[in-house]
């Protein structure tokens, strides 16, 4: 189990007015908090790649081309 430091006190002050001392329901949105980031960097990584893929190819193709292109069989 980690044990963290808050370093801002604005961030520990909207904690403890939040959920109080839920430690379950600080734990819970915090939990959520970096799923949700971690989703965001993986949607972010697969933009990028479909940009380099859009940016090398050749105009006039389709985005479905391009997704066949792009997408194992």
């Amino acid at each position: 189990m980690l044990s963290l430091q808050i370093q801002n006190p604005m961030v520990e002050s909207y904690l403890y007015e939040h959920f109080k001392n839920d430690k379950k329901q600080m734990s819970l949105f915090i939990n959520d908090f970096i799923e949700k980031e971690l989703i965001k960097k993986d949607i972010r990584i697969a933009f990028d790649e479909l940009n380099k893929t859009l940016t090398n190819n050749e105009k006039g193709n389709s985005l479905q081309d391009l997704i066949k292109k792009i997408t194992p069989e």
